[in-house]
Parts: structure tokens; sequence; C-alpha cells
């Protein structure tokens, strides 16, 4: 499994504080069947600010440790990026990182209450420098929760997204469930990931998400969110 959301790079955002967080996080993703992590640290939402240069070196650092201790996970570079009027500036000037730094998909974060006015604007913009918008955890967003034809519009215009493992699951809640599950419904929802931050509460762990998919949708769906985290994180076109 190939984890598309993760806050695992040690002292970088609210996710892993230390090393050892990291190393201990990677083990029990490991011990889940995750493969693959994408490590996505908060970048410019109004706390954390870290460059692509960071994200890269913090990657390999990372890598280095949990291969002395034989832990197999793979880690890739990416950045969860909080959507703002200066977004292509700083993807511009490097100072964040698209999926994989393959310049082809990018992980977005919107407002948990509203939808930014510039949004559209954005989105457009980004499609024009040939990037893909992947919208974070859209169940969490208030106005997509009531109006997820604003979603099914900007996936009809290139947008994809991903659901949080633990909305599919019910740990976030009997809402977010329904919402995860309307929305996979509805084909709304492209990857996952477990939007992990730590040992406890948020864990770095897929089985039981995709355990859950299993008994309520086909083995071809739940196929489709493996093959299109692969397709992501090798620059390819994802299955729709």
């Amino acid at each position: 499994m190939i984890d598309m959301h993760c806050h695992l790079l040690p002292g970088v955002d609210d996710g892993a504080m230390t090393m050892e967080e990291s190393i201990e996080m990677a083990r029990i993703a490991a011990a889940d069947g995750i493969t693959d992590i994408v490590a996505t640290p908060h970048t410019y939402n109004g706390l954390h600010q870290i460059s692509g240069e960071k994200i890269l070196e913090s990657v390999k650092l990372l890598q280095t440790e949990l291969d002395a201790r034989n832990i197999s996970i793979r880690i890739h570079p990416g950045s969860e990026i909080h959507l703002h009027k200066d977004l292509l500036f700083h993807l511009e000037q490097n100072h964040c990182m698209t999926y994989c730094n393959a310049k082809k998909y990018i992980l977005l974060e919107l407002p948990s209450h509203e939808i930014p006015a510039e949004f559209d604007q954005q989105i457009d913009k980004l499609k024009k420098l040939k990037l893909t918008p992947i919208i974070a955890h859209p169940e969490r967003n208030m106005v997509l929760r009531k109006r997820p034809d604003i979603l099914q519009n900007w996936i009809e215009h290139g947008v994809i997204s991903q659901l949080t493992a633990r909305s599919i699951t019910g740990q976030s809640g009997g809402l977010m469930q329904r919402t995860a599950v309307e929305f996979i419904k509805n084909r709304f929802v492209h990857v996952i990931g477990s939007d992990a931050h730590n040992c406890s509460g948020k864990r770095p762990e897929l089985r039981s998400a995709f355990e859950k998919l299993a008994e309520l949708f086909s083995k071809k769906e739940t196929d489709r969110f493996h093959s299109n985290a692969m397709a992501v994180i090798n620059g390819e076109n994802i299955q729709v």
C-alpha cells in the first residue's frame, strides 16, 4: 500500500517531532503493510514554512535511518500546501514540493469552513502549468459536504481528491464516514492517505480503511485507489 499523505518528517511541522518518532511511525506503517509513504509536511499554512530543498534533505536523512534499521519503507518527497494568493510564486521559487518533485501533482489543503474566493482562479493557473491539483481530505470541508456538486465540477475539470483513511473507518466520526462513503460512491475520490501525525491518535495506517472499502465496494473499485497512488508517485495519469 502507498500512503499518499503523511506528516512523518521530523521537526518540520505538527507531525513527528523527532527522528525517533519518525522511525517509529515508519515501523507502524510497515507493520500495517505500507511500502511507500509520501511525506507531505504543511507548507505556507500560516504556521509552517519549509522549502523544497529542506524537504528533499529531510527525506534523504530519514530514508538513510530507515535503511540502516532494515525498515522496508520508501519515503517520497511532497508537501501539503495551504491554498493562498502567493502559491504560484512559492512554487516557482521551489518553496514547496509537488508529489515526488515530479511537477505533475500537487496536494492542496482547503480551510475547514469555506472555499477561498481565489480557488478557481488558482486552479486554472496550476492547470496552465501542467500541474494537477489533488484536494486533501475534501470530506472535512463544510461547504463540500453540503455542496458535493462543487467537488464534482472540479473533478470534471481535472482536479482529483485524496480521502483520509480514518474517515473511511469511522474513526473521525459518523459524519466524516458518511461523507467519505458518499464521495466514493460518486467517484469523487482517487487516492487514500493516512494524514498521520504521530504514533497514537493519527497513526500511519491504511489496512483497516481498505478492509472497510472491500466490504462496501467492488475489488475493481478498491484496486483503483492502489493503481492511482502508484501512478501519482510515478508521475503518470490516473484512472478517474
